[in-house]
Formats: structure tokens, sequence, C-alpha cells
């Protein structure tokens, strides 16, 4: 585990603890990867949903900016106010002629987020790599749909994904996608595929009885890893 990702986790009040520890896994493998991605530390990242993990970028590239909900400042307290932050929803990527001005970036870290939205992909994805430098990188992170976990609650006759939520303002996971629908997206959106891995970096949440059929469903992946929990793709611009 990396020095940023300790220091950061270490850093966040009780309210989020949970949420770090569950994604302790994920930003360890997410920062990795992007250390191979840019060994050049003066390059220009988007943070995709400003969080816990922009602070783990920020601490090691001083060219962090992120984007989001105009309400991502308050709610995300532990990030420095620094970091600059572009207003948008990506919802409103729905219409070209809604699109905010993007400056040029290296990097894209587009990570647990495309789930929640309820705009096609295709169109989103589109608006984030006009802002992509040429020869510049979009990573995606995102629940893998068809999932071991999610077969079995399929095949025992309930539904592996949560319903629409009442609040508006914290919306859960609309779609999950797959790996064949992933690499659809980014073709769409004139991004070449130069990486993707199927991962179990999410954490467990619950009893001993929910951490045990975890750590089952762990080991029943190992030779599966399109069973695996989550996945993590690499779009290169050309």
């Amino acid at each position: 585990m990396s020095a940023g990702v300790n220091s950061s986790v270490g850093t966040v009040n009780d309210e989020v603890e949970v949420y770090a520890r569950y994604h302790y896994k994920r930003y360890s493998y997410l920062i990795a990867l992007v250390h191979d991605l840019l060994p050049e530390r003066k390059s220009r990242i988007l943070d995709v949903g400003r969080g816990l993990f922009t602070n783990i970028l920020a601490a090691e590239y001083p060219n962090v900016t992120t984007l989001g909900f105009a309400s991502a400042i308050s709610a995300m307290p532990m990030v420095p106010k620094h970091i600059p932050h572009i207003v948008f929803d990506l919802n409103g990527a729905q219409h070209k002629s809604n699109w905010t001005t993007l400056p040029q970036f290296d990097l894209i870290v587009f990570a647990e987020v495309i789930e929640h939205l309820y705009t096609a992909p295709e169109l989103v994805m589109s608006m984030l790599s006009s802002s992509l430098a040429q020869d510049g990188y979009c990573i995606v992170q995102t629940p893998n749909a068809v999932a071991l976990h999610k077969r079995v609650l399929s095949v025992c006759g309930r539904n592996p994904y949560e319903r629409i939520r009442l609040d508006n303002s914290e919306p859960g996971h609309f779609r999950e996608y797959t790996k064949h629908e992933l690499v659809a997206i980014g073709r769409y959106a004139g991004l070449t595929v130069v990486r993707h891995e199927y991962k179990n970096y999410f954490g467990v949440q619950g009893g001993a009885l929910r951490k045990l059929a975890g750590t089952l469903f762990e080991l029943v992946t190992l030779p599966f890893p399109s069973l695996r929990r989550g996945q993590t793709i690499v779009f290169h611009k050309l």
C-alpha cells in the first residue's frame, strides 16, 4: 500500500472512514496504475468526482483538477480548497451544446462514476475525450455487471441491482457495464483500449457471515477473472 493511500485514509473523519476502508485496495491499485501511465509528475490530471482519491493524486501530482457537482467542495471538506474544481453535471452531456469547455489533460481518472449516470455514457465519454491531450489516457473504473455474486443472486430470483433512490441528490447505480460494453463506449468516443483488468479490490461490509461469503467468492473467482467484482479499463487517445 502506497504512502499516499495510507496518509489520505488516516486523515478522513469518522463519517467517511467506512468508505475509505471499503475502497482501500482499489485506491492502491489505482494510484499504482497512474504512476505507470504518468511517470512525469508535472502531468495534467482531471479527477472526475472530487473525493478521497483526489488527495492521493494531489500529494504526488501538483496539477490536479476535479470535475463534478457544485456541492462537491462543501461535501468533500477533506480535499484542499486550492485544488481547482470545474462545476458540471455529467448528465448534461446529453446535448453537445451543453458541454462545458475543459482544458487539456494528460490523464482523466473516471473512477466509480459512470455507473451513477443516467445519460448515455457514449455522450459523456465523448465530452471527456475532447479534453484529452494527444497521447493522453482515460482510466475508467466501475463494478463488473456480471460478477459472480450478481449471477448467484439472479439465479436465486433476487435482483442484484439497487432500485432508483428516492433522494436523487445521492444517485445510486443507474446502470452497470460489462467489459464488452465499456470497449464499445470508448470506441464511440474515439479512444483505443490499451488495458483491461478484472479485480477484487472492493471491501466487504457487514457481519462475519457476509465477510466469509466475500472471501469465498474471491477464492472461487481466482481462476475466473471475468467473475470478479471490479474492473478497470484504460483508454488511449492517439
